[in-house]
């Protein structure tokens, strides 16, 4: 692996020297862009400009630039034009020269070229764009992230007026992966399609978008935010608005997702197909059960370690989901979700199967999105959303039940296998429930 890296990056440095004439006396105009779905934080703008923007190397991607963008005032935006002009002295010279990067910079620099050039784009800056996508006409295909490289340099041919650069349209097909995993990376790789599509109309990026379109609406809850059984940060819902909203497809979603959902009476659970099984679940536009990073909702076995087999005998009907794993040893987990027609229960069965009398230790975790007020009472206990909405937790002839700082814990002891742990999770106020729906409106 480090014999890989260490010839992509002396190919990356070669491919920078070979291309450093492209960026003189190149473009002497840069050509309008339709408006692309790059996100930005106005928020996070405010510590680029209090800060030492360079000392982040994913400084190099030119995210802040989004960020500036979003803010969208004259102080952000001369910030921005100081650091493109401080960039663009040490081009070639600096860091960040990887296809990855330099797509994304790309992206960024040219969707916002506008903003950070109100009077014109400076000559220096056009050469240095120019000798970036020649950079990129020859090493987009040698990178992971060879999607969004294929995006910086669809744009900038397009932007520069550079149509030689384009690689062959039957090439690109044989280069492009299938939808990325995790979740969190299916904004960006979306938003590059969308670029690719609208700079390069003979690309063919139609099958690739049918594919990632529904799968980033599989992997979306009400809230906007894009599961995170995966990590991440779950995306910018506004950036996934308009991307949704500019690719305007429908479709199923593919097989290769890794995920399953129900989506009844306001209420939406994504399970993720492989061990150990975790699950999300929203209410209307409020997260309930979540996936953090100290934990997922799974089982547990002390003392067992666990390994993540794919899931086998994945099913679901519209109203359930249902998958068994292997992941420890001499066990066979069974995890059941089933949703009421009208979105109001939760039903979990957790089956456990396996040889031996052996005591074994099976605990389930729930951890609880920040914001809930939990009570407890002799009919379990409620989960108090913001809104008012109450969901009731419940685990029949559960010998223990424990609850922790935005954490449900239900345990048993079981001397013999198999054993079943059942729990559900009801909504009582369902009035409540009904007009927070409502007034959110649906998703994109």
């Amino acid at each position: 692996m480090a014999t890989e890296r260490n010839t992509a990056r002396l190919g990356d440095r070669l491919a920078v020297w070979q291309t450093r004439g492209a960026g003189r006396g190149g473009a002497r105009v840069l050509h309008p862009m339709p408006d692309l779905p790059m996100g930005g934080d106005p928020d996070r703008a405010e510590g680029w400009i209090a800060g030492g923007l360079w000392d982040d190397p994913a400084a190099q991607t030119f995210g802040w630039l989004s960020d500036l963008a979003a803010r969208g005032d004259e102080t952000a935006g001369r910030f921005a034009a100081a650091a493109l002009a401080q960039w663009t002295e040490r081009w070639g010279r600096g860091d960040g020269w990887t296809p990855g990067f330099t797509g994304r910079r790309l992206l960024h620099w040219i969707a916002h070229a506008r903003f950070a050039h109100p009077r014109g784009v400076p000559l220096a800056s056009l050469d240095a764009l120019t000798h970036q996508a020649a950079f990129l006409a020859r090493r987009w295909h040698r990178s992971p992230d060879r999607l969004v490289a294929l995006a910086g340099l669809a744009v900038a041919s397009h932007a520069l007026e550079r149509p030689a650069l384009r690689p062959d349209a039957e090439r690109v097909a044989r280069a492009l992966r299938p939808v990325p995993l995790p979740p969190d990376a299916l904004p960006d790789a979306l938003t590059a399609l969308l670029a690719i599509r609208l700079c390069w109309p003979d690309a063919p990026t139609a099958p690739f978008l049918a594919e990632l379109v529904p799968a980033v609406r599989a992997a979306r809850h009400p809230t906007g935010h894009l599961t995170r059984l995966w990590g991440g940060t779950g995306g910018d819902p506004a950036q996934i608005d308009a991307a949704l909203a500019l690719a305007n497809l429908r479709a199923a979603p593919p097989a290769c997702t890794g995920l399953k959902r129900l989506a009844r009476g306001g209420t939406t659970v994504i399970l993720r197909t492989d061990a150990p099984l975790p699950f999300e679940m929203s209410s209307g536009r409020h997260p309930v059960i979540v996936a953090t990073p100290e934990g997922l909702a799974t089982p547990q076995i002390r003392d067992t370690p666990l390994r993540r087999p794919p899931a086998r005998q994945v099913a679901g009907d519209g109203y359930s989901l249902s998958a068994a794993h292997s992941g420890w040893k001499g066990v066979v987990h069974r995890r059941r979700l089933t949703l009421s027609p009208d979105g109001t229960t939760l039903t979990g069965q957790e089956a456990f199967e396996g040889r031996g009398r052996a005591t074994r230790h099976i605990s389930v975790h729930f951890p609880l999105a920040p914001g809930l007020t939990v009570t407890e009472d002799e009919n379990g206990l409620h989960l108090q959303l913001p809104t008012g909405v109450v969901w009731t937790f419940d685990a029949p002839d559960m010998p223990v039940l424990a609850t922790h700082p935005l954490r449900i814990v239900i345990h048993r002891a079981v001397d013999r296998l198999p054993a079943r742990l059942d729990w559900t999770l009801t909504r009582r106020d369902a009035t409540a429930q009904r007009t927070e729906h409502q007034t959110t409106g649906e998703m994109a």
